[in-house]
């Protein structure tokens, strides 16, 4: 749900200039990714665990372990995505990355000047 609600936030402020929001998205993605990882480990281990294999108490330690990392990943994401400071990183990355292709490289000297 909180994926649905950040998305749909972005949506409503970018409108279809959302597209061109690559920072975002790709953030967005990650959580998405992490996700449907949960799903499919949690999936695994119910199989593993509902047919008694023998190893299905330590993967289950396994899919504890990575949906409480990849659930805080999310949760970081997600309200990252919505912060302001993330914003003006966003836009100083697009500005520096920007200048660093219209140089075809280095956009600046060293302080040293070489």
């Amino acid at each position: 749900m909180a994926l649905f609600r950040t998305v749909n936030s972005l949506v409503m402020k970018y409108k279809k200039d959302v597209i061109h929001e690559q920072m975002l998205l790709s953030r967005l993605a990650d959580a998405a990714i992490d996700i449907y990882g949960m799903a499919v480990v949690l999936s695994r281990c119910t199989d593993s665990l509902n047919k008694g294999v023998d190893c299905a108490n330590l993967e289950k330690k396994y899919t504890n372990l990575f949906c409480n990392e990849a659930s805080n990943r999310v949760a970081i994401v997600l309200s990252d995505v919505k912060s302001e400071s993330r914003t003006t990183n966003n836009k100083l990355l697009s500005e520096i990355s920007e200048a660093v292709v219209a140089n075809s490289g280095v956009a600046h000297k060293g302080p040293l000047g070489f």
